[in-house]
């Protein structure tokens, strides 16, 4: 079966396009982030802070941001009491569980970048 030309010239593309992006979650790991997102239950993480010390956190999932060159995971840290920001690239394990959400609003995250906008 022939390859359609628009698959094919996308192929022909992604040998001619680089992109500067810090590595992301494992996909064991994005597998959970993604399936607690749409629930909307807690993870519990281990994760590595930006001074390396490993942590273990029970997180509600917000949203997914792309910043920076960066995959970030923000959400409600039951730990800190609020709101934070966790790089995919330091997470190492999560595990959902079964904790709703306490319903945290977006808008709490406060105002995305002029240059930001939804994925829709």
């Amino acid at each position: 079966m022939p390859i359609p030309v628009a698959r094919r010239r996308a192929e022909q593309m992604s040998h001619r396009v680089w992109v500067d992006v810090e590595p992301g979650a494992p996909r064991h790991v994005m597998s959970v982030l993604e399936h607690a997102l749409i629930e909307q239950v807690s993870i519990n993480i281990n994760y590595l802070d930006a001074g390396g010390t490993p942590t273990r956190r029970e997180v509600e999932p917000m949203i997914f941001a792309f910043s920076g060159g960066r995959w970030l995971l923000v959400a409600w840290c039951r730990l800190r009491g609020a709101i934070r920001w966790f790089r995919f690239s330091r997470i190492h394990r999560a595990t959902a569980t079964r904790n709703p959400c306490a319903g945290h609003d977006i808008a709490d995250i406060g105002e995305p970048p002029a240059s930001a906008r939804s994925v829709r």
